[in-house]
């Protein structure tokens, strides 16, 4: 009975020392490999803030560092120059923990937010008809349409493997 369970202890040593080996030879993520979705909105105390859920689709683990790279296009398809976009250590008016590189193993998710100031002076608000996210380290954007109205900087979130931002 003691060398049965000397095996299976020693089975489930290897099994999480690979998995270990796993996450630390994960590989920067490639964009074939990562689906992004809206997540969810919320406005509250003077902004708009928008989540977005990252999956990993493919099959090995793979890092994301830092802030995902964002666009707020015009009806034209442009981005629109003159709207200031800033990363940011917060996400939707809470603090972000930056936990980095976010490991994502197959199937794992992780968050970004973007928040949009409102309620300030028209003359100082631009809209948005459609929000270009491209993740770190990769070069295929995802875009969402919608209506997005700033009045001042909009600001990014970094990347967290922590809950959803916005609940």
């Amino acid at each position: 009975m003691r060398a049965h369970w000397s095996v299976l202890t020693l089975a489930a040593l290897i099994v999480l020392s690979a998995n270990a080996w796993d996450e630390a030879q994960a590989q920067p993520c490639s964009g074939l490999n990562l689906k992004i979705d809206s997540e969810g909105q919320d406005a509250t105390n003077g902004a708009n803030a928008f989540a977005y859920k990252i999956t990993n689709i493919g099959a090995k683990s793979c890092t994301l560092d830092g802030h995902p790279r964002v666009e707020l296009l015009d009806t034209k398809g442009q981005p629109i120059s003159d709207m200031a976009i800033e990363p940011s250590d917060k996400a939707a008016g809470q603090e972000a923990e930056r936990k980095t590189p976010v490991t994502m193993n197959p199937g794992d998710e992780a968050f970004f937010a973007i928040e949009f100031p409102t309620g300030r002076h028209t003359d100082d608000c631009r809209n948005a008809v459609e929000l270009r996210a491209t993740l770190p380290g990769t070069e295929m954007p995802a875009t969402f349409p919608g209506s997005f109205t700033a009045c001042g900087p909009v600001k990014v979130s970094p990347i967290s493997a922590d809950a959803q931002p916005l609940r």
